[in-house]
Formats: C-alpha cells, sequence, structure tokens
C-alpha cells in the first residue's frame, strides 16, 4: 500500500541484504555422497518460481552464495522451467533434512512447496526433529542428507558467505567442505588485490555449482521509505541499513 501512495512511494528505496538462505548437501554422508544425485535433486529444483509463489517483493532469487554487491558476485542464468520438468530424480530416495527456524514461521510455505515438489519427484523427505540454528552442524552433518538454512553476514565482503563452506571452520564445511574449496577460501582472506579475490571467489562459486554442494535460495530485501521532505536517503549494506548522518531536510 505505501508503495502506491503517491506522496510515498517516491521515497522507496531497496537493496538485498546481508544474508543468503540456502539448501546445503551432505557431500560426505548418505544418499549425496554420489554427485549424480546432487545435480539431479538441484536441477530439480524451480528457485525463481518458489520465491516469486511465496516471497514476492520480500526477497530476490539467489544465484549465488554471495548476495549482490559484492566482490566475486556475478549475475547467473537460471537453467529454463523445461530442465525443472526433464530432471528426473530416482524414485524412493529418502532424504533426513534439517530445517532452520524461520521456516517454520515467515518462510514456512516456501518450505513447503520445497519439500512437496521433492516428494512429487520421487525424494521421500523426512524433517528432522531438530533446528539447525541450535544444533552442532558436524553432529547433523552425521544424520542429515540436506539441510534448509541461511546465512546472515557480519560485515560487507565476500569472506563472510564464502567462509561459511570451509570444511574446520565454516557453518556449512561438515556437509560440504573439500580441501580445494579451503585452499580458495584462505586464499582469498589475505589477497590484497579486489580484482584477484573476484576472481578467486568466481572460481569457488563455479566449484559449488560444477560439484553441487549447495544451492542458494534467495537473498531478503532491506527496504525503508521516507517522506518527500528528507534529502540523501538511501539504504546501504551496512548494519545500519539507513546511514542517517547523511540526511537532511528540505524546508
Amino acid at each position: 500500500m505505501l508503495r502506491h501512495d503517491p506522496e510515498l512511494a517516491p521515497g522507496y528505496r531497496e537493496i538485498p541484504s546481508l544474508s543468503t538462505y540456502f539448501l546445503v548437501l551432505n557431500i560426505h554422508h548418505g544418499s549425496f555422497a554420489d554427485e549424480k544425485l546432487r545435480r539431479e535433486l538441484i536441477q530439480s529444483i524451480d528457485v525463481e518460481g518458489l520465491v516469486r509463489r511465496n516471497l514476492g517483493r520480500l526477497a530476490v532469487p539467489a544465484h549465488s552464495l554471495i548476495p549482490p554487491g559484492l566482490i566475486g558476485y556475478e549475475p547467473a542464468q537460471r537453467i529454463s522451467h523445461a530442465t525443472f520438468q526433464k530432471a528426473q530424480a530416482r524414485l524412493d530416495v529418502e532424504l533426513n533434512c534439517g530445517i532452520h527456524a524461520i521456516f517454520d514461521g515467515a518462510y514456512a510455505s516456501f518450505a513447503q512447496q520445497l519439500f512437496g515438489g521433492l516428494q512429487d519427484k520421487g525424494y521421500r523427505t523426512k524433517i528432522a526433529n531438530t533446528k539447525s540454528e541450535v544444533s552442532p552442524k558436524a553432529t547433523l552433518a552425521t544424520v542429515l542428507d540436506v539441510d534448509l538454512g541461511r546465512w546472515i553476514g557480519d560485515y560487507p565482503d565476500p569472506n563472510t558467505f564464502i567462509g561459511i563452506l570451509h570444511s574446520k571452520e565454516g557453518f556449512t564445511g561438515s556437509f560440504c567442505g573439500t580441501p580445494e574449496v579451503d585452499r580458495l577460501i584462505e586464499q582469498g582472506r589475505i589477497e590484497p588485490d579486489p580484482e584477484v579475490r573476484h576472481d578467486i571467489y568466481r572460481e569457488i562459486e563455479e566449484i559449488v555449482v560444477k560439484r553441487a554442494l549447495l544451492l542458494p535460495l534467495f537473498h531478503e530485501q532491506a527496504y525503508r521509505f521516507a517522506r518527500p521532505e528528507v534529502q540523501d536517503f538511501e539504504v546501504t549494506f551496512g548494519l545500519q541499513t539507513v546511514p542517517y548522518e547523511k540526511l537532511w531536510l528540505r524546508r
């Protein structure tokens, strides 16, 4: 309603927040030790459609683990909807699934459609009696095949997102960490040249896609309104979404 208000609509600003929601696959244990099966599952999920139907403008579909606007991010083309129809999941595959608590609340319909779609394609999904925000990942990785979770960045740099893949230090590393990715993460942390860092993080994202380690789902949108007299109004990646020190009022 506010976006259609003629007085307030010009003062609307939005930006993808420092957050990424994702489905991580367990490459070290259970069914998804099979890379071909991981790839089939990822190709069967229509991320764009799920976001559009369930979240609208509250989120933007994710094309990478790194949110838009950071070093290492490049927009990518999603596979066509025809591919989702052609991707044939193997029948009678049981998946033990972890789920972040937020998918029981604000994003419940998204999770229901995601797992419902997988069941329609032949995956028998069983939601584990745990919440990924309180259980140690190393423990969960011994019993779960997939984990539906999120990561909120502490600062506007790709390391805070790519770092979750590190096999020993990362939030999802016990599920999908590899020595190759660990080496690149450590290299990216200390590289001073932004262009070289960009290439390193692009290489990591390509490995994630090629080996079907993790499926990025969406980034939440941060949005604010300001009245017409508020000048130099913008939203940023900072923890303080609006840099209030820049604002002034037109009299």
